[in-house]
């Protein structure tokens, strides 16, 4: 006679292929933002005119992307909203690599308006489609930043319009990302919060199968309720002093995650090598090692996302202290002669400042909350974030682009160094030590 089988339930059974596509999706987004950096970087290794004017389009519509999105992704669901972020994007990429003067400006801009709503959505689709548990999915989308830039340098470094093929590259992503997202449900807590609850069960045993769905409705549940007690930021709340707090410490949140300007560093880095070597663009080998330093932070950071969690606060001076460091490697190298040296201390300084960004403060803030804010203006928080993360990215690649340009690299690296030393003190300061996962 066989012997009975003692092995635990659900041995032997498929993993559900739901998880793979959410993770998919979102590295795949994770990628795609990281093209759009590049599409900048491209422009302004190859000297092309009207950088700025790219660089205020894609901003301002990022701003914009995030503000509206909040509505569609409330009433309409976070599919939709996931599913047009990829249909806006990759025509809109096409015009802006086809069509002259404003009109590409124009589709710029609406590949902005995408980007900032797929900063929006993202972290409502990785968190509420994921198990407890298992819910770092928007910090490792968005630690493949940089490896979507170098994929773009890469790809365009032997095209003869290598602009043109940086705007190919995002319109390719973008129609990936849109099929990945058709392929996901509805969110299982959006649908709950609606009153469709046999959509959500439905939608987590596509996504996880049956038994972890029998657990996972009822945290479902729970972030349903969440959801429908929240409510909008009003002038009273911000006379409560403990939220009054709160959106201060979201305010430095998102000031000490772009305080390295890596954003910067990531879109200036093959200008600023070729301006330290002395030529008119990165050489070869220049860019190929910058490139291969961009893909080492990604890979570093996903490693770090998925292997450590918590001690929040002390990652977060830790990364704004590599950045001052960072900083400081560009201010000694930056008066040297046009050359190999000062060629290398430019790569290894913005190469720091990448690192701080997005191995240690990326992670560090992405998620964080106050304890003190309350649970009905989490949501008002979280989206307030997204915006203000927008308008600071378009700020801290601006900025630093026009100093570079009209002052030159010396005054840009003091003024850098003077800058993450301020941050350094305002996050010592005013940062709560008690600040958590949200």
């Amino acid at each position: 006679m066989a012997s009975p089988s003692h092995t635990r339930p659900g041995a032997g059974v498929t993993p559900a292929p739901g998880p793979l596509r959410l993770r998919a999706c979102a590295w795949l987004a994770g990628l795609l933002l990281g093209a759009v950096h590049g599409v900048i970087a491209i422009s302004l290794g190859a000297r092309a005119g009207g950088a700025p004017a790219l660089v205020i389009a894609l901003g301002l519509g990022m701003a914009l992307g995030a503000l509206l999105a909040r509505w569609p992704s409330d009433h309409l669901g976070r599919r939709p909203v996931n599913l047009a972020t990829g249909l806006l994007i990759a025509p809109a990429a096409l015009g802006a690599a086809l069509l002259p003067g404003p009109w590409s400006l124009a589709g710029a801009a609406v590949v902005g308006l995408g980007a900032g709503a797929l900063l929006l959505v993202l972290p409502q689709i990785a968190h509420e489609l994921s198990l407890r548990g298992h819910r770092r999915l928007t910090p490792q989308a968005l630690a493949l930043i940089p490896a979507g830039a170098a994929a773009s340098a890469l790809i365009c470094r032997w095209s003869p319009d290598a602009v043109m093929t940086a705007w190919l590259l995002v319109l390719g992503l973008g129609v990936i990302h849109a099929l990945l997202a058709a392929s996901l449900p509805e969110s299982p807590v959006w649908n709950a919060a609606h009153g469709r609850l046999e959509h959500s069960i439905a939608a987590l045993k596509a996504l996880h199968g049956p038994l972890e769905a029998a657990v996972a409705i009822d945290w479902t549940r729970l972030d349903a309720e969440m959801l429908a007690v929240q409510q909008p930021l009003t002038g009273a709340d911000l006379r409560v002093p403990q939220v009054r707090g709160a959106v201060l410490t979201g305010f430095v949140l998102v000031l000490a995650r772009e305080a390295p300007l890596g954003a910067a560093a990531l879109v200036l880095g093959l200008r600023a090598v070729a301006d330290a070597v002395g030529a008119s663009e990165a050489p070869t080998a220049w860019a190929l090692a910058l490139s291969a330093g961009w893909i080492a932070v990604s890979a570093l950071a996903l490693l770090l996302v998925l292997r450590v969690d918590g001690l929040r606060f002390a990652r977060i001076v830790l990364g704004v202290a590599l950045a001052v460091l960072a900083a400081t490697v560009l201010v000694a190298s930056a008066p040297a002669p046009p050359g190999a040296g000062r060629g290398a201390g430019a790569a290894l300084g913005l190469l720091g400042l990448i690192a701080a960004q997005w191995i240690g403060l990326e992670p560090a803030c992405r998620g964080a909350i106050d304890p003190r804010v309350p649970p009905w203006l989490v949501a008002a928080q979280r989206s307030a974030t997204a915006l203000g993360e927008s308008i600071a990215r378009f700020a801290t690649i601006l900025v630093p682009i026009i100093v570079v340009q009209e002052f030159g690299a010396v005054t840009a690296a003091y003024a850098l160094l003077g800058f993450e030393a301020v941050v350094l003190v305002v996050v010592l300061g005013r940062l709560p030590r008690s600040v958590t996962g949200g």
